[in-house]
């Protein structure tokens, strides 16, 4: 009888009143850098949105910035009643590891979401790991990323020939770039999709050495969770000069060319290019004005994955002709180095991804050179600390910790590595609003006791009384299975 009274209870649902008529609430709804990853010596661009949810316009509310606890920036805001206003402050930070910006508002009817962090890792530079099918095939994108190689400055590339993606430790590097190489063995693709794992960006350009049979074969299989490419590789196509198509300049990579067209990203010459076929969930950034994709990119895993039709270099030749003529003249086209720099943005945008997530959500982190014994001391925002296993997976050492309940920043510690977390708020969680009960569906009715918030409760219809009739022969047949197997068990003895 108790267990069926407890299942019948499932078959009604209470809703009770809880908002506030007029209540006010402001959030910060976003907060984020205007770039993926941050060196010092870099000024950098903290950009903040504060959402109002009141009906009413509220001047001069008072924003503050902060890194690292430290205020930087305080200012006063007006915000329409509804309305969001992007706020912003600039900053450079001095040192390289974990930092945490902060942007805080003035306490009112819902102070949980007045805070929103950030973690930020900062780095003396971005690391690019260029790979060239021969000698000098990585020049022009090294130089586009770094004019000069000399000084120290915000990117830096290490260059290195067909080969080295199983030699090299790619955990190093926050990019790897690919220049025609000729094909992949099944380890070099496992290599690949580990890296993209750990939040890694891939940039490939093909060229005239590409077997199109071996990238489609190791890094663009019909399994999504072992794909590398965001498209297969189809048949070389070699007819005159095309026009490119920006499509409306609504990808990230080439929005910043919209209002440039002197750059001469649209009459790029490229004589000859490798069809593509992105997959579904991909996307195309930059087309042929036949239709045909020239870039095409997708998140993979944690990290980003940028594929380009053509070659990078001039030393990719058409040798049908006499003499031997380039696929294309990009590199030396004037705007190829800030595409190249917009790539390098987006395939780094997912580096950072794990570090900022929201309530609700999982943290995990990769710790180089973990021993097995290791653990994991994770500081919560409330103070309290917990010790977590570290597992051993391969060649990767990860932890995690499930248990996000609440906003704030989280510090894991191994030895003498710390990595920051910062966990918010969905804004969508902030409107106060009350719901209109005249919106419920008809099956709800109103119910209110004296002293208590109203409640919304949804009356047992025709189904429910089936439904309690199920329940009840479902109890029936547990109470009976026991007997049953008794009685022929008995039998058989």
């Amino acid at each position: 009888g108790e267990r069926l009274a407890r299942l019948e209870s499932l078959a009604s649902l209470s809703l009770v009143d809880l908002g506030e008529p007029g209540a006010s609430n402001l959030a910060v709804a976003r907060l984020e850098t205007s770039q993926p990853l941050v060196t010092t010596r870099a000024q950098v661009t903290l950009q903040a949105e504060i959402q109002s949810f009141s009906r009413q316009d509220l001047p001069r509310q008072a924003v503050e910035f902060l890194v690292d606890g430290q205020r930087i920036s305080d200012q006063r805001v007006d915000l329409p009643a509804g309305g969001r206003v992007s706020v912003s402050a600039t900053h450079r930070f001095d040192t390289a590891g974990e930092h945490v910006v902060e942007v805080r508002l003035a306490d009112d009817a819902l102070p949980l979401d007045n805070r929103r962090w950030l973690s930020v890792p900062v780095r003396e530079a971005v690391r690019v790991l260029a790979v060239g099918g021969r000698p000098g095939e990585t020049r022009h994108v090294a130089l586009a990323l770094n004019p000069n190689p000399q000084q120290p400055g915000g990117i830096q590339v290490t260059e290195a020939i067909e080969g080295s993606l199983i030699e090299s430790d790619l955990a190093a590097f926050d990019c790897v770039v690919l220049c025609n190489l000729a094909r992949f063995s099944r380890d070099e693709a496992g290599v690949l999709r580990a890296y993209f794992q750990r939040g890694g960006g891939l940039i490939v350009f093909l060229g005239d050495q590409v077997q199109a049979e071996s990238y489609n074969r190791q890094l663009a299989a019909s399994d999504p969770a072992e794909r590398i490419l965001p498209a297969t590789l189809g048949e070389v196509v070699n007819e005159a000069q095309y026009r490119l198509n920006p499509l409306e300049y609504r990808h990230p990579v080439v929005a910043p060319f919209r209002g440039h067209e002197a750059s001469g990203l649209v009459t790029t010459p490229i004589w000859k290019y490798i069809k593509l076929t992105p997959f579904a969930e991909s996307e195309v950034a930059l087309a042929f004005d036949n239709g045909d994709p020239l870039l095409v990119e997708s998140r993979i895993g944690r990290g980003r994955s940028i594929l380009f039709a053509t070659a990078a270099s001039p030393d990719s030749l058409d040798r049908s002709t006499t003499p031997p003529t380039p696929w294309t003249a990009l590199s030396s086209w004037p705007s190829f180095p800030p595409l190249v720099q917009e790539m390098l943005n987006l395939a780094v945008s997912g580096r950072g991804a794990a570090r900022n997530v929201e309530v609700g959500d999982d943290l995990t982190g990769t710790i180089p050179g973990a021993t097995l014994d290791a653990q994991i001391a994770l500081a919560l925002p409330d103070g309290a600390s917990q010790r977590l296993p570290i597992v051993h997976d391969g060649q990767e050492a990860r932890w995690s910790y499930t248990d996000v309940a609440h906003s704030g920043v989280y510090e894991a510690r191994a030895g003498e590595l710390v990595q920051k977390f910062a966990v918010n708020l969905n804004a969508r969680e902030s409107d106060l609003a009350r719901f209109d009960p005249e919106l419920l569906p008809s099956q709800f009715n109103r119910e209110a006791d004296a002293g208590a918030p109203a409640v919304t409760q949804r009356a047992a219809s025709e189904g429910e009384s089936y439904f309690r009739l199920l329940l009840s022969l479902v109890v029936l047949l547990l109470l009976v299975d026991p007997c049953l197997a008794w009685y022929f068990g008995r039998g058989r003895g």
